[in-house]
């Protein structure tokens, strides 16, 4: 409960009290006149207001500002100047006792400045805040906990979080196959044109609910403050609040859902779409023979993934097969172990990396043996890894006549390997043109066994070989 006490002008505005925001500081700006009349407009509309309180709500009030008489709290700085606007009730729920003042904090202040309205205007909204201390008053006599369980039970009970998390496996169905290929290929496309229009408005609802929330009220911090007579839960990580009233026990969503509607439609679209599946015989077909395709190359599953490694190593220069090019796209595909049905939820477990792998269901391969087909590829396979393994007279480096070979190259590597001596990429490029300098001599590079290995081409096609074949990260920096 709060522990403040009336500043010295409350006595001539006996329906106020002053609240010092901070700590104390010098002398105010402000006049005595122009803060005596804001106050005195404050005291003639709040003490209306405060009159017609119930002594029931009187003594909640006191309870919640820990005042000792109903006192409507206008703030003032250190300084003792009068703030522009109104403390929000949410200064004193759930407070200790303060050090002679409340700390500043700007949710805790309305934002319209009470001296720019005009006298009926003023005492609107002197009512309206009266009305949201006399609610918060009321939040006030339980703990903050048991209102944030009381929002968490009305979340989980209301209407539409109960439909939602019953038809939560449709709506992810349908949002599923609102992005899959298989759209592309469902009869007729006027009628999936408007499945996907349709499935925007019944999901809007849906969608409206952050992930968190769904379907049941996120773990994060919670904020809560009146509005009006109601109690506003907000998740600021999430970016979504409800509002709870504590009279009727009721919670309300940002935007309600007619439930009828929400109900009917959701069957709609799940009904819409199995009718769509059902006109497509051919695509549940092509499905059902990926299955089979996929079961029995399941039964090769090693030796396929070895071939495509094998495909990967000789990249754009592998040979193709029909059964290896199916694998491989299957591989990337998704289909459930049940054979697919025309139905929605069938459906929404199939994903095809391409529309294309459909054809594949009615392969020419599909009536051969696969082990024959899968050992033909592996000869074929090994025979062109073997034609593309590297031999020690393949040219690695070419210009204007002069070539690198391979075994020149492999041998200049493994002398940067092994050598503990010190070299630089220039000082390579020295031995390998055969020409001593000081600095080679120190290091006795001149003895090494590639120096002069490329005494006979021109230095300058020296730097571009070294540069563009011989693995320098073991050289030293210059």
């Amino acid at each position: 409960m709060m522990s403040l006490t009336a500043n010295e002008e409350a006595p001539l505005h006996p329906s106020l009290t002053l609240l010092q925001i901070g700590h104390k500081q010098e002398a105010a700006n402000q006049t005595n006149k122009e803060k005596r009349a804001a106050l005195s407009r404050l005291d003639t509309a709040a003490e209306s207001a405060l009159a017609a309180l119930s002594p029931d709500e009187q003594e909640a009030w006191i309870q919640l500002t820990g005042l000792p008489d109903v006192l409507l709290p206008v703030p003032v700085d250190g300084a003792d100047e009068l703030f522009p606007t109104l403390m929000r009730p949410e200064a004193f729920l759930w407070e200790e006792a303060p050090q002679g003042y409340l700390s500043y904090d700007p949710l805790h202040f309305y934002a319209k400045p009470y001296a720019q309205l005009s006298k009926s205007q003023l005492q609107r909204h002197i009512e309206d805040v009266t009305a949201q201390y006399v609610s918060a008053a009321r939040i006030h006599a339980e703990p903050r906990e048991h209102w944030l369980q009381q929002i968490r039970r009305a979340f989980d009970d209301h209407p539409f979080t109960r439909l939602a998390r019953e038809k939560q496996h449709v709506v992810q169905a349908v949002e599923t196959l609102n992005r899959s290929s298989l759209l592309s290929v469902l009869k007729e496309p006027e009628d999936v044109a408007y499945w996907r229009h349709r499935v925007e408005i019944v999901l809007r609802p849906y969608r409206m609910i952050p992930p968190d929330w769904r379907w049941d009220m996120c773990r994060h911090d919670k904020q809560l403050t009146i509005d009006g007579r109601m109690l506003r839960c907000t998740c600021a990580d999430c970016g979504f609040y409800v509002q709870y009233d504590p009279d009727e026990d009721h919670l309300f969503l940002p935007e309600e859902v007619l439930m009828p509607r929400a109900v009917k439609r959701i069957a709609t679209i799940e009904r819409q779409f199995n009718e769509m599946a059902v006109r497509t015989p051919k695509v549940i077909r092509q499905l059902q023979g990926l299955q089979q395709i996929e079961r029995r190359l399941a039964q090769e599953t090693d030796r396929i993934r070895r071939l495509l490694q094998m495909q990967d190593d000789l990249g754009e220069h592998a040979p193709s097969f029909p059964v290896l090019h199916t694998a491989r796209l299957l591989e990337a595909a998704v289909l459930p172990e049940t054979d697919v049905e025309p139905e929605l939820h069938s459906l929404a477990a199939v994903d095809l990396p391409d529309i294309a792998l459909l054809r594949h269901a009615d392969a020419d391969w599909l009536d051969e043996d696969v082990s024959r087909l899968l050992s033909d590829a592996e000869t074929a396979l090994k025979a062109a890894l073997d034609a593309a393994a590297p031999r020690p007279d393949d040219v690695v480096f070419q210009r204007a006549g002069w070539e690198l070979l391979r075994a020149d190259q492999e041998r200049i590597e493994a002398y940067l390997l092994t050598t503990e001596q010190p070299v630089t990429f220039h000082m390579l490029v020295r031995m390998l043109y055969g020409r001593p300098t000081n600095k080679l001599r120190r290091f006795h590079l001149h003895e090494a066994p590639i120096f002069g290995l490329l005494a006979d081409w021109p230095e300058k096609h020296i730097h571009r070989a070294v540069k563009a074949v011989i693995d320098v990260h073991g050289l030293q920096e210059e």
